[in-house]
């Protein structure tokens, strides 16, 4: 440790000058591989390097990053899953434009060095420092933790606040004024993918000079297709079969991404204008979509006991079973044409606290009506001879969302 911070003020470490020699928040925080002879040096030039390819890839301005960087920071201590990161956001901005006190205890965990519990004493509440949200408006000087991916995307929930990088509206043209910015989604089949219409009405309202497309690649495929990608290109979002396959060509992932060996969102960045092919992060934003997606028909409490039903075994299903432990499950049945199909999800269940069952389709439908919550990422009305999509069956509601239905009785009264 005394090596580390010594290592700091090393100047090959590359600490952007915003962060005035304080490595707080820009560190960041990941899986990394180090062999027992490297200097601490070379690990925190790892871990800063790593950051600068984060914020590249949000489009945060160097003027405003100290600024997103606290925000995002007081987001990570203070929600309790990446579902209430945007509740969170909603508060801090809330109170940020209203000029009061944020009243955040995790700053003053911060300034007390104080992490073993939850709330803060009068006593502590009265400390004067910076740091102290409870006795000084704004944000506090800087951040207080290392905060990730989830961290740093998460957006207010409600309000008419525009889309933020924790706080920063998103950059609109990253490569320059007037340039084009290309996405696109990537799968075999991909023809029946709704993708393009969602993103494409989302760059008209935001203003941004964007395109998006949809590209039928294999397996095979992928390598080359990554291949060809100019400085143009800004993100993918990737389908089936991909999911997987993905994930060896990205440099890194996230925390969820890797337990769930699923990758849907893969970001590009260009820190090197000269260089010939970009760096590539790898997200999973299949659960937090899911949660949302049944969460805004329900109380914000989770429900612990339900009982969840999935329907499919594909990489999506990994990323099913996530959202229903998030949403209070801790009993699930998988539905699948072929059993032998969800053998990889058993030992994922297990390292989530699932009791799972796996059940052939054609004695499907008891376990489905017993079911609190099915996820169908597999249902398609006429395919493979299956029965009509369960939101039609008696007793259901549909949730927002075609790949979620819920029962009545959890929804809002």
């Amino acid at each position: 440790m005394d090596e580390l911070k010594a290592a700091v003020t090393d100047p090959a470490v590359g600490l952007p000058p915003q962060a005035q020699g304080n490595p707080e928040g820009y560190l960041f925080p990941a899986t990394y591989e180090f062999e027992p002879d490297e200097s601490a040096t070379t690990v925190l030039k790892r871990l800063v390097d790593a950051h600068k390819r984060a914020v590249s890839t949000l489009g945060i301005a160097a003027e405003q990053e100290p600024q997103v960087l606290t925000k995002a920071s007081i987001i990570q201590a203070e929600a309790r899953s990446a579902a209430d990161m945007r509740k969170v956001a909603r508060v801090i901005q809330n109170r940020l434009d209203r000029g009061t006190s944020l009243q955040m205890d995790s700053t003053v965990h911060y300034a007390t060095n104080n992490s073993e519990v939850v709330t803060t004493t009068q006593e502590e509440r009265q400390i004067d420092s910076a740091y102290n949200t409870y006795k000084y408006p704004g944000l506090p000087p800087g951040p207080i933790n290392s905060p990730g991916g989830h961290q740093g995307r998460a957006r207010p929930k409600r309000g008419r606040v525009p889309p933020m990088v924790a706080g920063q509206r998103l950059n609109q043209n990253p490569a320059g004024a007037g340039d084009v910015q290309r996405c696109a989604v990537l799968g075999s089949p991909i023809g029946h993918s709704r993708s393009p219409v969602l993103h494409r009405a989302a760059y008209v309202a935001l203003g941004l000079n964007w395109q998006y497309e949809a590209y039928d690649v294999t397996v095979e495929q992928l390598p080359g297709f990554l291949a060809g990608l100019d400085s143009s290109w800004r993100g993918l979002s990737i389908t089936m079969p991909l999911k997987q396959a993905v994930k060896s060509y990205v440099h890194e992932t996230s925390l969820l991404a890797d337990l769930l060996d699923s990758v849907n969102t893969v970001l590009l960045s260009w820190p090197d204008a000269e260089q010939p092919s970009p760096w590539m992060y790898g997200e999973n934003t299949d659960v937090l979509g899911m949660v949302a997606a049944v969460r805004e028909l329900w109380v914000d409490d989770d429900h612990p006991g339900l009982r969840g039903c999935v329907l499919g075994a594909g990489a999506t299903a990994r990323s099913a079973l996530a959202a229903l432990v998030e949403l209070g499950c801790r009993q699930v049945q998988v539905v699948v044409r072929r059993p032998p199909a969800a053998a990889h999800l058993h030992d994922l269940a297990d390292r989530l606290g699932l009791q799972l069952q796996v059940q052939d389709w054609a004695a499907a439908w008891d376990g489905i009506a017993a079911a609190d919550v099915v996820i169908s990422w597999s249902i398609t009305p006429g395919r493979h001879g299956w029965p009509r999509p369960c939101r039609t069956v008696a007793g259901w509601s549909s949730v927002e969302c075609r790949c979620c239905c819920i029962k009545p009785r959890l929804r809002w009264s």
